[in-house]
C-alpha cells in the first residue's frame, strides 16, 4: 500500500514538473521571426476583397455624417481626424526612372506603375521605419528571392501585399474594409487606409487616407500631392499592418 501511495505521489510530481515545462516554454522570450508562406497569410474569407466603386462624394457625404454626429458628442475641436503619415512622392527625382520589381519587359518605373509601393513606404516610415524608401523595399531580397514583395507572374510588377509586409522580418496583418462608414473609426482610432481609386485617366491608382478635415478625406497621393481631398471611384479599402 506504501509502495503504491509512493508511486502515486512520484507520477503526480513528474507531471507536474511536466506542466511546469510546458507553462516555461509558452511563456518564452520572443523568438526571431519567421518569414511566413504566400499561402499561409491570404486574407480571411471574411475580409476578402470586393469592389466597392463608390464615387468619393459619396464617401466624403458618410464622413460629413460621422463627423456631424462627434459634433453632436464631444464638441467641434474633437471631431476633425488625423493620422501621422509622412509624405513620399513616387515621382522623387532619385528614384521615379527606377525598375519596379522584375519588370520583364522594360517598361515599368517606380515613377509610372510605383503607387501602391509608394503607399507602403509611407506605412513604413509611420512604422518608424525611417530610412524606408521606394528603392529599399523595392530591391528587398529575401532568402534568395530577388525583389520580395513582386509576384513573379505577368511583368514581374505587381506587389504581392503579403510578402511586401514582411520586411524586417516580420508578418504583418491586412484587413480589407467592406464598408466606407468605417473609414472615419479606423482614422479615429490611428489607422490609416490605403484606398484603391479609378479615374477616367488611371485605371488602378492608390493613395493614402491619413485625415478628415470637416468637409472632405483627405489623402496622401503618390503622385506628387503630399494632401489633396479624395477623388475618383473607390475600388477598395484597406488597412495594413494592424
Amino acid at each position: 500500500m506504501k509502495g503504491k501511495a509512493f508511486l502515486l505521489v512520484l507520477l503526480i510530481a513528474v507531471g507536474a514538473a511536466l506542466w511546469l515545462a510546458g507553462c516555461d516554454h509558452q511563456e518564452a522570450g520572443p523568438v526571431a521571426p519567421v518569414a511566413v508562406e504566400q499561402s499561409e497569410i491570404l486574407p480571411d474569407e471574411s475580409e476578402a476583397f470586393s469592389e466597392l466603386n463608390i464615387s468619393a462624394e459619396e464617401v466624403n457625404a458618410a464622413g460629413q455624417l460621422a463627423y456631424q454626429e462627434q459634433v453632436r458628442e464631444n464638441g467641434e475641436k474633437n471631431a476633425c481626424v488625423s493620422v501621422y503619415l509622412p509624405y513620399v512622392s513616387q515621382l522623387d527625382s532619385r528614384w521615379k526612372n527606377q525598375s519596379l520589381g522584375y519588370n520583364y519587359n522594360g517598361t515599368s518605373t517606380i515613377g509610372n506603375q510605383g503607387c501602391y509601393l509608394t503607399c507602403l513606404v509611407m506605412l513604413y516610415q509611420k512604422w518608424g521605419y525611417s530610412s524606408m524608401t521606394p528603392p529599399v523595399l523595392n530591391n528587398w531580397s529575401y532568402q534568395g528571392q530577388a525583389h520580395y514583395a513582386f509576384s513573379t507572374s505577368g511583368n514581374g510588377d505587381l506587389i504581392y501585399y503579403p510578402q511586401a509586409l514582411q520586411y524586417g522580418y516580420m508578418s504583418r496583418p491586412t484587413r480589407f474594409i467592406s464598408s466606407y462608414n468605417l473609414i472615419y473609426n479606423e482614422l479615429a482610432a490611428g489607422r490609416p487606409v490605403v484606398a484603391q481609386i479609378r479615374t477616367a485617366t488611371m485605371p488602378s491608382h492608390f493613395v493614402v487616407i491619413y485625415a478628415f478635415n470637416g468637409t472632405s478625406y483627405l489623402v496622401r497621393d503618390p503622385l506628387g500631392q503630399s494632401s489633396r481631398p479624395l477623388y475618383g471611384t473607390i475600388v477598395s479599402l484597406r488597412v495594413h499592418g494592424v
